[in-house]
C-alpha cells in the first residue's frame, strides 16, 4: 500500500505541476500575441490615415499650382 502511494504520488504531482507550467505558458503567450495584434491593426490603420492624408494634400497641392 505503501508503494501504491508512493508511485501515485511521484506521478500525480509532476503531472499537475505540468499541467499548472503549461496553463501560465499558454496565457502569457496568447496576451503576447493580443497586445502584438492591436499594434498591428494600429499600424494599418495609421498607414491608412496617413495615406489618405498625402493623397487630399496632392490633391489640394496640385489644385492651387
Amino acid at each position: 500500500m505503501v508503494e501504491m502511494n508512493t508511485v501515485l504520488t511521484s506521478l500525480v504531482i509532476p503531472l499537475l505541476v505540468a499541467v499548472f507550467a503549461t496553463l501560465i505558458t499558454a496565457y502569457i503567450s496568447l496576451r503576447q500575441f493580443r497586445k502584438e495584434r492591436i499594434w498591428d491593426l494600429k499600424v494599418e490603420t495609421y498607414d491608412g490615415i496617413f495615406s489618405v492624408l498625402y493623397d487630399f494634400d496632392e490633391y489640394q497641392g496640385s489644385k492651387f499650382k
